[in-house]
């Protein structure tokens, strides 16, 4: 025979009296775990540096060595003097002289040990870049939250007590409920071939009808409201208008829906534990080039656009365009190109005539061009890539 025993001790026995899961828990993460602290450390130190002392950081055993085990073996001691504390550690990372460099250049050899002369360089995550776009698109995007579940929450609530005698009466409710939402249904489908048949639209019987038909919409949508659960989660108002959806990719719903601007990114569907990538796919460049940006960031509400309509000179804006999207100044050299780009715009559109009879041809030559400027500045690498 062969008995039963744990990876390592203490056991984890269950007694009488004692949650199972609870056991469980308290053992997997307990610091005697040879394993736990060494995962978190090896994972954050990816998150950090681009690059995880062992990889793939799903995959430890008992035989994994790890690219650097002295560093290992100190980030697995520095876990456990913070407690644990994923924030604590992190910043201890993003302090040190080596997270500090620039990125590096070069792949990393798989036949060599990476001794990390900076982070290596990599494509921000789909939800980083998500957040960044969205940052110069929406004002106060901080402010603006995503679902809200607590109408399903309250209904849980109110029944998550009750016997089964009671919980199936809840349930011929809400079936009730449902026979008269496809009652009103029927009801409104009639009303509307009654008012297309008739042929005077403004006749007593077809405002009559209308009225009618408004009643029944408005008690199908409260009774919709009441027995369908997806209409108990759905997007908070945000005060400061436009899409309900551009939230921060952390209040939305993960994974994303097929198509999104999340999952064309390599954001995770969540199937396996590490299903994310930042690998290059033809719909990346399709979607920043002709998608997303002309869409949202270079219209004239964003807060990109803005920024750049506040400053009087035209050296200033091109600071703007840099600072905004790529977080620096530009260089003498770069500062100029883009003086160049508005003025030859500008020459453009007088020649053309774009803006047409009246317009402020200085001012809508000007919009152009740094339309142009940022749409370059936002399909760069520099933007794109964590330097």
């Amino acid at each position: 025979t062969v008995s039963a025993k744990t990876l390592f001790d203490p056991p984890g026995l269950i007694t009488d009296g004692q949650e199972a899961k609870k056991i469980y828990a308290d053992w997997l993460t307990s610091p005697d775990n040879p394993r736990f602290t060494k995962v978190i450390a090896n994972r954050l130190w990816k998150r950090a540096f681009g690059l995880g002392l062992i990889e793939p950081v799903d995959n430890l055993t008992d035989t994994t060595v790890a690219a650097n085990p002295e560093l290992l073996e100190f980030l697995t001691k520095l876990m456990r003097s913070v407690d644990y504390d994923v924030k604590h550690f992190s910043q201890i990372l993003y302090q040190t002289e080596a997270w500090q460099r620039a990125a590096s250049l070069s792949e990393p050899a798989a036949d060599v040990a990476y001794r990390f002369p900076g982070p290596v360089l990599r494509r921000m995550t789909a939800e980083q870049l998500w957040d960044s776009l969205l940052t110069l698109a929406v004002p106060e995007l901080d402010g603006r939250t995503g679902e809200s579940a607590e109408r399903l929450y309250k209904f849980y609530e109110d029944n998550k007590g009750k016997d089964a005698k009671e919980l199936f009466a809840v349930a011929q409710d809400l079936g009730a409920r449902r026979d008269k939402i496809r009652a009103i249904e029927a009801q409104s489908k009639d009303l509307r071939a009654l008012i297309e048949n008739t042929p005077n639209k403004d006749s007593i019987e077809a405002r009559r009808a209308k009225a009618q038909l408004k009643e029944l919409n408005e008690q199908r949508e409260e009774l919709v409201n009441q027995t369908d659960p997806g209409r108990m989660v759905g997007f908070k108002k945000n005060p400061k208008g436009g899409p309900e959806q551009f939230v921060r990719a952390d209040e939305l719903p993960s994974p994303a829906p097929a198509g999104h601007f999340l999952r064309t990114f390599g954001q995770s569907d969540r199937d396996v534990i590490e299903g994310a990538n930042s690998g290059p796919a033809t719909t990346q460049a399709l979607t920043m080039l002709n998608g997303f940006i002309d869409r949202e960031l270079l219209k004239e509400r964003s807060v990109l656009y803005q920024e750049m309509l506040k400053p009087k000179d035209v050296g200033s804006k091109v600071d703007i365009l840099f600072l905004a999207i790529l977080t620096r100044p530009p260089s003498p050299a770069e500062r100029e190109l883009g003086k160049q780009e508005i003025a030859h715009a500008l020459l453009n559109f007088r020649k053309s005539n774009q803006a047409g009879a009246g317009a402020d041809v200085a001012k809508e030559s000007t919009k152009a061009a740094l339309h142009n400027l940022a749409w370059v500045l936002l399909n760069g690498n520099e933007f794109l890539f964590v330097q």
